[in-house]
C-alpha cells in the first residue's frame, strides 16, 4: 500500500519565478546581499556589541 503525504505549503516561489523570473531573481539577489551585509556588520562589531543568535 502506497503512503500518501499531503503538505500544505504557502510557498509561492515557483509561481513567482515562472510569472516574472527577472524580478524573482533580482529580489532574491537583494535579499542575499542584505543578509551578507548584516552578517558582515555582526562579524565586524566589537565582541561586546554582538548579539548571540
Amino acid at each position: 500500500m502506497a503512503i500518501h503525504i499531503t503538505i500544505e505549503d504557502q510557498d509561492d516561489r515557483p509561481e513567482r519565478m515562472a510569472r516574472d523570473p527577472d524580478r524573482y531573481f533580482a529580489d532574491a539577489r537583494r535579499r542575499a546581499e542584505r543578509e551578507v551585509m548584516q552578517h558582515a556588520r555582526w562579524l565586524l562589531a566589537a565582541p561586546s556589541d554582538r548579539k548571540h543568535r
